[in-house]
């Protein structure tokens, strides 16, 4: 589910976050889960990684907005 990987992603990196101002928000079109066929370990560094770049690289007192869309076979990832 890519939306609890998310939600995890955004625990583990919100004392960064706040540390910057930085407010973390996950947009998404529907509720429930967004279920994914990927290695769960590898998927949670690449979120973690974006976000995190998201936190390092963005203004202080900014946001990181992460938004999942889905079509009929993808889920897509906006940061």
């Amino acid at each position: 589910d890519l939306r609890q990987t998310l939600e995890d992603v955004f625990g583990q990196l919100e004392g960064i976050a706040r540390k910057r101002g930085t407010m973390l928000r996950l947009k998404t079109e529907r509720s429930g889960p967004y279920v994914v066929q990927a290695d769960a370990q590898r998927i949670g560094q690449v979120m973690t990684n974006l976000v995190e770049n998201g936190i390092k690289y963005g203004h202080d007192n900014g946001r990181v907005l992460v938004s999942l869309d889905e079509d009929k076979k993808h889920v897509i990832v906006s940061v």
